[in-house]
């Protein structure tokens, strides 16, 4: 996030001050310690000037995301199986045991793996990722 700042030549106060925040947040943001809010990531994203997927990309390559990526990507393969069979006609899909479904904020139901206990933001990021990867138009 810093990086994407200063490319735009941009201090800490100036974007705090943009978007309303504390600078000590932004700080927190900079170093890790904080992950800011969906629409605060999309504020931000427009302030520095890159996509929000910028930082998504970025995220996805830490270590200690990769484990939860591969995760998301089983999970977008078995939704595309599903959406197969549906169109094929077969009966209705029944998770796999491994698996349980949690409800985003905006009421979209998410198959997750049954032994992960994601926060709503986690939810709700995993289900734009797969609605994403689904072409699906995201507000």
């Amino acid at each position: 996030m810093r990086e994407a700042a200063e490319a735009r030549n941009l201090t800490l106060k100036e974007i705090a001050s943009r978007m309303h925040k504390a600078p000590s947040l932004i700080s927190m943001w900079w170093s890790g310690k904080r992950t800011p809010q969906p629409d605060d990531l999309a504020t931000y994203a427009a302030f520095v000037g890159v996509p929000v997927e910028h930082f998504m990309q970025y995220e996805r390559q830490l270590p200690e995301n990769q484990h939860i990526r591969s995760k998301i990507d089983d999970l977008i393969y078995e939704l595309q199986h599903y959406e197969d069979r549906v169109a094929e006609g077969k009966p209705e899909y029944k998770p796999e045991p491994q698996v349980k479904q949690v409800k985003a904020s905006n009421g979209n139901l998410v198959c997750i793996p049954a032994d992960l206990d994601p926060d709503q933001e986690t939810i709700d990021i995993i289900d734009k990722l797969l609605r994403k990867s689904r072409n699906e138009k995201i507000a």
